[in-house]
């Protein structure tokens, strides 16, 4: 996957019902199904992430 944003990529907790803030959800999805992850900064901001699925 590839984005514009140059946000570093990390944990962080999962937002609650009603909490102001949203996300916190898919880096642990993502941790969660892949078997290695790897964030490489684009060459022009943003970033690629690849992942590695299991067999």
């Amino acid at each position: 996957m590839t984005t514009t944003s140059a946000e570093r990529t990390a944990l962080r907790p999962p937002a609650a019902v009603g909490e102001a803030r949203r996300g916190g959800f898919g880096w642990h999805m993502v941790n969660g199904l892949f078997l290695a992850t790897v964030v490489t900064p684009g060459p022009e901001g943003g970033k690629t992430v690849r992942a590695l699925l299991p067999r």
